[in-house]
């Protein structure tokens, strides 16, 4: 399963889903790709210096701080809910299947992802792949078609890391 942006962490809900509800079909890997993951109050108290990308992508950051305040108000994410903070999910991270993660440096969101793939990876002995995007903001390749280049790259990473998805669920 996979998304983009608020669709990553969707994804990512129904991986925890399929995994706590036994269900006969398994997720075999995810796709996560410029997720909000972990809000700023729940970032477990080790990685709380990590977390600085809002700060200091408050100002070039996609979209605007205000208006991300504007959607959250709008949502009411249930902060206490596993499904809208999987990344510090209550019964923890085994049998979570390999995870593919994008990350933009500009991106008011980048220490949600570089954190839980550590989260994931690093504690949890996921199998993980984290492809960073220096320099460029949220969601970049559809703000701004001109960087075609770097369009390009994002693009043969996803097919990349969707095959490598794949072919990990096929051995």
């Amino acid at each position: 399963v996979g998304g983009v942006s608020a669709g990553a962490t969707i994804a990512n809900a129904v991986v925890y889903l399929n995994r706590d509800l036994g269900s006969p079909v398994k997720v075999t890997g995810q796709f996560l790709s410029v997720a909000p993951l972990i809000p700023s109050p729940l970032v477990p108290e080790k990685y709380k210096g990590d977390y600085v990308g809002h700060e200091q992508n408050k100002n070039v950051t996609i979209p605007p701080a205000e208006l991300t305040r504007l959607f959250l108000a709008a949502y009411k994410p249930d902060k206490n809910s596993p499904l809208s903070v999987p990344a510090v999910h209550p019964s923890g991270h085994a049998g979570i299947p390999p995870t593919y993660l994008q990350v933009c440096g500009l991106d008011g969101l980048r220490d949600e992802s570089l954190i839980y793939e550590r989260i994931l990876g690093q504690e949890n002995g996921t199998a993980t792949r984290l492809d960073l995007y220096p320099g460029l903001p949220h969601h970049f390749w559809e703000f701004f078609p001109q960087l075609t280049k770097h369009i390009e790259k994002r693009t043969n990473d996803t097919v990349e890391g969707i095959q490598r998805l794949l072919k990990s669920a096929a051995v």
